[in-house]
């Protein structure tokens, strides 16, 4: 099985090789320091699975899986991150992730997971559903696709004009959209929103 890691720190990078060499059997890995480090070399057969951290300077792990998924929509790919939230959950299995694990977890669950993900199958583990089903318990209005395409495009400073073009949508509607997810997540300006969107990785 052919593996890549991509994190752009080389404690973890180093720890996560051997942890994967150890418990995968027939396993080869090949480690980055940045998203753009393997993309420079990428092709769709390049790896069986990618591992990518979300929080990596110039290129975020979120960005990279939109860059993956544009070269080959079938690549497996499995996120890492020390942070985990209903919204960032939300963006990252709307880019069709095939799992997610918390770094702080076990080496147990990575294995597990890889495991997982290498036999078609997607990878949510307990943790995971139980935040999902108590942000769904307690009705957060968690945002919806276009929505979230929006955030994205505020945080690259696009202007509703733009926004409209590139969505082949109405300025109208563009407003209503920023009014509703502003509403849902009970802010009132952009500069709180762009903050909101890069503290969540979701770019």
């Amino acid at each position: 099985m052919k593996i890549a890691l991509v994190d752009d720190h080389a404690l973890i990078l180093d720890s996560l090789e051997l942890l994967i060499l150890k418990g995968v059997s027939e396993s080869e890995v090949t480690v980055f320091n940045s998203a753009q480090s393997i993309l420079d070399i990428y092709t769709p057969s390049s790896f069986d699975i990618i591992i990518t951290d979300i929080e990596m300077p110039n290129m975020s792990g979120s960005e990279l899986v939109v860059k993956l998924r544009q070269e080959n929509p079938n690549q497996k790919i499995l996120v890492l991150s020390m942070h985990i939230n209903a919204i960032l959950l939300q963006n990252l299995f709307e880019l069709n992730i095939n799992g997610f694990v918390c770094k702080v977890n076990s080496t147990n669950e990575l294995i597990e997971a890889i495991n997982a993900i290498n036999d078609n199958r997607q990878y949510i583990s307990e943790e995971i559903k139980t935040i999902l089903i108590k942000s769904e318990n307690k009705n957060e209005l968690i945002l919806t696709k276009r929505e979230l395409q929006i955030v994205q495009y505020v945080v690259k400073s696009m202007n509703n004009n733009e926004i409209a073009e590139s969505m082949f949508i109405s300025i109208h509607t563009v407003k209503t959209h920023r009014k509703n997810i502003l509403h849902k997540l009970n802010m009132k300006t952009s500069i709180e929103l762009v903050k909101y969107a890069l503290a969540n990785n979701i770019v």
